[in-house]
């Protein structure tokens, strides 16, 4: 899409196509919002003459219209006047619009920080497990027995070191020759 003396990096200059051929500049916009390794887009153009308007008005805001990526317009000469339609045509389209390429960087940043805190909250919402119940009816003294603690820690998928609880001294002999010596 671009001439041979076109440097399509980052920041792209798409040279003075768009003033031949205004149509081009749309196609060349969605085809760098097709592009999976370009996240967001800013067009930072100049207002221009009535012309230039309705070339960008007509080309340029239908296709920023389509993007499903972040895509805004920034105009460039604040004292520049824009036409009605110019403004009626942004407007419909719902393109955000800037008058300074550094508020749209600063919107774009926040943007951005949603998107990643949606994405957090939606992998929280995945590796949430449902709440387990209580290791038994509570206690009296609302206090639970180790045993019934580290029973429950360990339903939960916490490790805890093995025991086991005996009520008289045979079963604790057993319980530890089982685990290993020294118990507490």
């Amino acid at each position: 899409l671009l001439p041979a003396y076109a440097v399509a990096e980052n920041p792209l200059d798409y040279t003075t196509i768009g003033v031949r051929q205004p149509g081009l500049i749309g196609e060349l916009l969605l085809t760098m919002l097709d592009d999976p390794g370009i996240g967001n887009l800013v067009l930072a153009i100049p207002v221009g003459p009535e012309m230039a308007q309705r070339d960008k008005a007509d080309h340029i805001v239908p296709a920023l219209a389509r993007a499903t990526k972040p895509a805004v317009l920034v105009l460039t000469g604040d004292g520049s006047p824009m036409e009605p339609f110019f403004t009626g045509a942004i407007t419909a389209a719902g393109v955000p619009l800037f008058r300074s390429a550094d508020r749209a960087m600063r919107a774009l940043r926040q943007v951005a920080a949603y998107g990643e805190a949606l994405q957090r909250a939606a992998r929280s919402a995945r590796d949430v497990r449902a709440a387990l119940p209580l290791p038994g009816p509570v206690p009296a003294n609302g206090i639970y027995a180790e045993y019934q603690g580290k029973s429950w820690l360990a339903d939960a998928g916490l490790p805890v070191p093995s025991g086991a609880l005996a009520t008289d001294v045979d079963e604790a002999v057993r319980i530890a020759n089982g685990l290993g010596y020294p118990v507490v």
